[in-house]
């Protein structure tokens, strides 16, 4: 099981990491043909999502579409809830300038989704993360 974050991700070192991902599983696959690893996506960075979502739980970025298998919403327990709210915390520098953005996604959910297969070769002529 392999977790990364979605290409449309809008920080382009999260979108890098699916693309370099993506790129590493075609050589797997040239290697050993049968090897199929569960890849499922979240999303960081998309518009100003989450902060328009006021619910408790975390709703879909508005305009963008659940992947090849749709949205996967994951419900988290209270004690879940709590110890990612703890998690958060000890990331003081980042806390000190986007507490209300990372707090945002302490909700009673989470959201992934599986990506279509794809054939990245990288590199690319021109960066995918940053011409969005």
């Amino acid at each position: 099981l392999i977790l990364v974050p979605r290409s449309e991700d809008q920080h382009p070192d999260h979108c890098a990491a699916w693309y370099f991902l993506a790129d590493a599983l075609g050589d797997v696959a040239r290697v050993h043909p049968g090897l199929a690893p569960d890849v499922v996506n979240y999303i960081v960075h998309y518009d100003s999502w989450p902060f328009n979502d006021e619910g408790a739980a975390l709703s879909p970025p508005p305009g963008l579409r659940g992947g090849a298998s749709g949205w996967i919403d994951v419900t988290l327990t209270p004690e879940e809830v709590r110890a990612k709210r703890a998690a958060l915390r000890r990331y003081r520098t980042q806390m000190h300038t986007m507490r209300s953005f990372l707090e945002s996604f302490a909700r009673t959910n989470e959201l992934f989704s599986r990506p279509a297969p794809a054939r990245v070769v990288l590199p690319t002529k021109s960066s995918p993360c940053c011409d969005k």
